[in-house]
């Protein structure tokens, strides 16, 4: 290990990384360059003009945890890194997070140093030099777009040595004390909307900002931010519409979302994998299989939900295999390895397609299926006049499309697509009309015109067409008849329990007999009796009539009407005959000849 440095001092509250290390080279009387190389550089080829890394195991490990921050407190307290994050596209802010704190395997953490210039207010200056007798670098001078002193009103010079005073301007300091307040909050969250947030900007403020209109400004600064260059672009226009508490609540709650989407891929995709710590934005993550961890960007996770020491422990083929899985969400198999590092893998609807393992399309998970994705943007007039346009073609009978008004229909079949019968279902929730059954019904859920939900005052009927409520078509449920009673013809009062429909209800008697399965027409007839059986027709009992044969019979026992026996005038019984065959007067009596 090289030698400790000779002189060293404390870094300051407030102080900038990089002027803290031009700090120090200057008390050791070294170039700035060379100070790095002989005590800082991990690596003395990988130094450039303007990329230093310094390994800062060589002086933490000589002095007291007291003297000297952690890596993270120098990167998250003394750079302008969070208090540009909340309009810093997310991957820009862990770019430059990796770049300048890195912890390998060695537990080396190494930063980099990257600013051509430093900015200084002649005020701090003075005021520091009388403090602790050397200049100090304070961030909130070094953040992208600051321009004066939040504190002196002065403007910033590139040279702790300029005497120049000049005043700032009002928009100046208004920026300037945006970014301080920024810098004091240190947000952890980027705004992931851009767009959205502008949309309460006032369209004089953009003009004076010099854009054109709202709509060209939100243009640039959309563009820009998928970049991660749109602060500086932003800050003149987010300064004067919002405070810095606001952009940091916003910046917040997006992170929170980031997080849940985070949580949720882990959940479906990779459920080995567990978020131990969130450390924006990155996310300390452990595999519970192998039982080792791993510091991952956020964008990472969403992207390649993918333990890499589990990875290494399958074989080639197993590994092409999660990553395709992994990277289209599902919509992919993999199917065999090809030469030239390409493979074939099947899409869900069952086309097969060749393409290479690292392409830009499967490394961005939007790798499409060749027969599906071929009709995804076709235009056609509709037959209601309208035209309606495919946006997503998961097969034949299963294609999204989106109307001109913005609605959209999903699994329409590509048939009718062609033939022009795909109509823009209006939501008519909350229509009222009155059906045929005189019972107002009200449309309560509409997914499509050939599925709604109508509600009644005595309940809902699900899953019924438009058709069908526009023509009264549609019948209210009747009330429950459970608790309705009556008196039975044997003179004890029933009770209905449960009521499973017209042909299917169970009563219960004043003695506590239940009958179960027995129909509404028999309750609502009085005929039914407290045992089962028991209900027969005692009405033909003593019928008489006279036979074919010229006898005169009577029903002496009626059991049903497939079950009588009848008596003759000589005493003679027939048993077990039908009621229709005594009707008939086919009933003859024993030796007697038709």
């Amino acid at each position: 290990m090289r030698s400790i440095i000779p002189f060293y001092v404390p870094i300051e509250k407030d102080e900038d990384l990089t002027g803290w290390a031009h700090c120090l080279a200057g008390l050791n009387h070294m170039d700035f360059r060379q100070f790095v190389k002989e005590f800082f550089s991990y690596k003395a080829e990988h130094i450039s003009e303007f990329s230093y890394i310094c390994n800062l195991s060589v002086i933490t490990g000589k002095y007291r945890e007291s003297d000297f921050p952690s890596p993270r407190e120098l990167i998250y307290d003394h750079t302008d890194i969070m208090a540009a994050s909340p309009l810093t596209h997310p991957y820009r802010t862990a770019q430059r997070i990796q770049a300048m704190l890195y912890v390998p395997q060695t537990h080396d953490a190494r930063i980099a140093l990257s600013r051509r210039h430093l900015y200084y207010c002649p005020d701090c200056v003075r005021e520091d030099m009388e403090r602790i007798g050397r200049a100090v670098a304070h961030v909130p001078h070094q953040i992208p777009g600051a321009s004066a002193c939040y504190r002196h009103g002065l403007l910033l010079q590139d040279s702790p040595d300029s005497q120049i005073r000049i005043a700032a301007a009002d928009d100046q300091m208004q920026a300037a004390a945006f970014l301080h307040d920024l810098y004091t909050l240190r947000p952890t969250g980027s705004i992931n909307d851009t767009a959205e947030l502008l949309k309460s900007v006032d369209e004089q403020l953009v003009k004076e900002c010099g854009f054109r209109n709202l709509e060209a400004y939100t243009r640039k600064v959309g563009g820009l931010k998928n970049m991660g260059l749109a602060f500086t672009h932003i800050l003149p226009v987010i300064s004067r519409r919002f405070r810095a508490e606001e952009l940091a609540e916003v910046a917040r709650k997006d992170e929170k979302e980031e997080r849940a989407a985070c949580e949720q891929t882990l959940k479906r995709y990779a459920p080995s994998l567990g978020i131990i710590e969130w450390d924006y934005p990155f996310a300390q993550v452990l595999c519970n299989k192998c039982g080792n961890t791993a510091t991952l960007f956020y964008g990472s996770i969403l992207e390649m939900p993918i333990c890499k020491y589990c990875m290494d422990s399958l074989s080639a083929e197993d590994r092409v295999r999660e990553r395709v899985r992994v990277r289209t969400r599902g919509d992919f198999v993999f199917k065999s390895l090809q030469p030239h590092k390409r493979i074939v893998v099947t899409h869900k609807c069952g086309t097969d397609m060749s393409c290479k393992e690292l392409s830009a399309l499967m490394l961005a998970g939007k790798l499409a299926c060749p027969e599906c994705g071929k009709h995804i943007g076709e235009r056609r007039k509709m037959n209601n006049g309208m035209y309606a346009e495919i946006i997503d073609y998961g097969g034949a009978n299963d294609v999204t499309v989106q109307f001109e008004n913005g609605i959209t229909r999903s699994g329409i079949a590509y048939s009718n697509y062609i033939l022009g019968k795909v109509a823009a279902d209006e939501d008519h929730v909350g229509e009222m009309r009155q059906m045929n059954c005189e019972k107002t019904g009200e449309i309560v859920a509409w997914r499509t015109s050939h599925d709604i939900d109508v509600a009644f005052e005595t309940g809902t009927v699900q899953h019924r067409t438009y058709s069908e409520f526009i023509r009264g078509k549609i019948r209210a449920p009747r009330p429950s008849r459970i608790g309705e009673e009556a008196v039975m013809h044997c003179g004890m009062r029933a009770r209905i329990i449960r009521d499973g429909g017209c042909n299917d209800i169970d009563v219960v008697f004043s003695d506590g007999t239940v009958r179960t399965g027995v129909t509404y027409a028999h309750f609502r007839e009085r005929t039914i009796l407290p045992v089962k059986g028991s209900q027969k027709r005692t009405d033909r009992l003593g019928e008489e009539r006279v036979m074919n044969c010229g006898e005169h019979a009577t029903i002496i026992a009626y059991r049903n009407c497939k079950d009588i026996d009848v008596q003759f005038a000589r005493g003679e019984v027939s048993e077990h005959r039908t009621y229709q065959e005594f009707q008939r007067g086919s009933i003859r009596a024993t030796g007697h000849e038709m």
